[in-house]
């Protein structure tokens, strides 16, 4: 899949959030005096963690084990933002956020998560925490380990990421960096995590796992970016992504942020679906059609009627107009209305004379102005014997 290269804008989050507690288990200290002070902060987003969801960081030392500090804030808002001031020995952290996300998929917020990441403090002060960081983690932990730098260690995991989301690296590696990124802040960037985000808690749902068991499988899968279950995980990735084209993910998405007073101007995420399945992400010159399914109508209503339609996004936002080709087999096109952005059609049942015990009565619709899109779609309505 080909994408333009995005325009990355950074926010940095300085306005300071309470501390709730340091330290924690047994034999922790209860503050650190030495060290060196750090500070960084982001956005945790799965869906935006809700406000109230616990942050904790924990020290790493330099083998990237878990120390005796810790430390714990709080997201105040409903974009999922936090932010830590602390003093720590080493620059590794393994930060940890638990609480209530907002599910893109169902439009809710009542759903619990855990979600990590691993940091090198001296590399970046803007920690987003989402599903591509969390995948990466055990990745990036490794090369470390192995002796590159952390910035290394993100740059190969990205892109390594990115192949397994069907995203050509060659065309994104370079201008990607998931620390930076939330759900607002990155326009195209912003969509491609959208995408793996949801396309993620699809298979989880699918495969009957947590959120986090299955980011953790992912994790693990990406430690062996050569092997035959990576090319297995990216091909049922790819189902899954391809299946949002029938959600509302992104709608869901841009209704909680306008609901919680937040910008949402992103680009759709039909965009960024290989839609048509032809190994290349829609041209973004040109219109793309959003999923419509038939109206189902029984063969024994004989001049009801029943709505079609079809309605498309531009890329630009440019004004559209539509046309519609060829004619109905077993109804007719009672009224038809034509806006910027789609057609609505009223069918009416006028044969009950085919084959089978169901049937699509379908008419082609496709853009005219700007230009034809990138592929047409169907009008249609389900005809059913009873």
């Amino acid at each position: 899949m080909n994408l333009s290269k995005p325009l990355l804008t950074i926010a940095l989050f300085t306005v300071p959030l309470a501390l709730i507690g340091c330290g924690g288990s047994s034999g922790e200290r209860d503050n650190n005096d030495s060290g060196q002070s750090y500070q960084f902060g982001g956005a945790v987003q799965k869906g935006p963690l809700q406000p109230g969801s616990v942050v904790t960081a924990y020290e790493l030392n330099q083998d990237l084990e878990k120390t005796d500090i810790s430390y714990t804030t709080q997201i105040e808002d409903y974009e999922g933002n936090y932010n830590m001031n602390e003093r720590f020995n080493t620059p590794y952290v393994e930060l940890v956020a638990q609480g209530d996300y907002f599910n893109e998929l169902t439009g809710k917020s009542d759903e619990q998560m855990r979600m990590s990441a691993f940091v090198d403090m001296n590399a970046t002060t803007q920690v987003n925490f989402n599903v591509a960081t969390a995948a990466m983690k055990a990745s990036i932990m490794a090369k470390v380990q192995a002796g590159q730098s952390f910035d290394e260690a993100v740059h190969e995991t990205t892109s390594e990421l990115l192949s397994l989301y069907s995203y050509d690296p060659a065309q994104w590696a370079d201008d990607i960096n998931f620390y930076n990124v939330n759900l607002s802040n990155a326009g195209d960037t912003s969509t491609v995590l959208l995408v793996i985000s949801a396309s993620t808690l699809t298979m989880a749902t699918e495969n009957g796992l947590t959120l986090e068991q299955q980011i953790e499988k992912i994790g693990q899968v990406l430690l062996e970016p050569k092997s035959v279950q990576f090319e297995e995980m990216k091909q049922a990735l790819t189902q899954y992504s391809l299946a949002l084209y029938k959600t509302a993910a992104y709608e869901n998405t841009q209704k909680y942020y306008a609901d919680n007073g937040l910008d949402f101007d992103i680009p759709h995420v039909d965009y960024f679906i290989d839609i048509d399945g032809d190994g290349v992400l829609p041209n973004k010159d040109l219109p793309v059609f959003r999923y419509t399914s038939g109206v189902g109508i029984g063969s024994d209503e004989i001049g009801g009627l029943r709505p079609a339609g079809a309605s498309a996004i531009d890329y630009q936002g440019r004004p559209m107009t539509f046309e519609v080709i060829g004619e109905f087999k077993h109804g007719e096109i009672a009224s038809i209305e034509y806006t910027d952005t789609g057609v609505g059609i009223w069918y009416r049942l006028t044969d009950v004379d085919f084959e089978g015990q169901s049937f699509e009565d379908c008419v082609t619709v496709n853009t005219v102005k700007p230009a034809p899109a990138n592929f047409p779609w169907k009008a249609c309505v389900t005809l059913t014997k009873p």
